[in-house]
């Protein structure tokens, strides 16, 4: 309209196309419309390479849609003349263009306008205090849930207290062989903290019962901090390579 243009988006591969959620807003000055009231309508196909080719184009009168929002409907005509005012409607088979328009003189639109942004502000308040809300249930959520998860911590750390763990009857099954021979020579280590526990050496087996070895660890959960596990090794001896890890495991005291 005059000197004031708007493009939508550009819709890539379709001959068909719904601009959803776009619109746009144009100035209308009668003064430098001089009498006219018509409208241009363009539609191109967008070309990165060769450059842009119009497909059609038509005009509308806005006079008809003063404070009434209307539904238009407009056949595209080719481009005859540079400086044509108007165009006619008639089917050309080059396509048509759909939209609403509704002309507002400009004390209508500035109170449209300002009851738009009242009405956006009070959106935008709504939604700030359900997030807010939302924020505030979720921090009082992961507060009780803190609280559940201390208050099961303390019980099951109240169950932790000083004393002697006595390990005994102890038995290795099913070793991996480390050994040339397809045994393994394996003694186990039990650990807690710095304090630690070792069976006898036993030969040439991949199973063995440490019979009459019996074991006693002092546990001290202060000493632990917090610790509750046993740490068990099993070794495999070689006096001359060293003696090979064969695995390891955790149990809760």
């Amino acid at each position: 309209i005059g000197e004031y243009e708007r493009q939508t988006s550009s819709a890539k591969d379709v001959l068909n196309n719904d601009y959803k959620n776009e619109q746009y807003e144009l100035v209308y000055d009668p003064d430098q419309m001089k009498g006219s009231g018509n409208a241009q309508v363009e539609v191109w196909d967008f070309d990165s390479i060769t450059g842009n080719d119009l497909i059609g184009v038509a005009t509308v009168d806005v006079f008809p849609s003063l404070n009434n929002n209307q539904d238009i409907e407009l056949y595209l005509q080719p481009k005859k003349d540079k400086d044509a005012q108007q165009y006619s409607n008639a089917d050309q088979g080059i396509g048509k263009v759909r939209f609403k328009m509704i002309y507002q003189p400009g004390d209508v639109w500035i109170k449209n306008f300002e009851e738009q942004q009242q009405r956006l502000k009070k959106e935008a308040e709504e939604l700030k205090r359900i997030h807010d809300e939302e924020v505030l249930r979720l921090q009082e959520e992961e507060r009780k849930k803190f609280e559940e998860e201390r208050r099961k911590q303390a019980e099951l750390d109240a169950k932790y207290v000083k004393g002697t763990i006595k390990i005994s009857k102890i038995q290795v099954q099913s070793l991996k062989a480390m050994d040339f021979n397809g045994k393994s020579d394996p003694y186990v280590i039990f650990r807690v903290d710095k304090q630690e526990k070792k069976t006898t050496v036993a030969k040439k087996t991949l199973n063995y019962d440490y019979k009459n070895e019996t074991y006693e660890i002092a546990y001290d959960p202060l000493v632990q901090k917090g610790k509750k596990e046993v740490e068990v090794e099993v070794w495999d001896y070689d006096s001359i390579t060293g003696d090979d890890l064969i695995g390891i495991a955790t149990v809760d005291v």
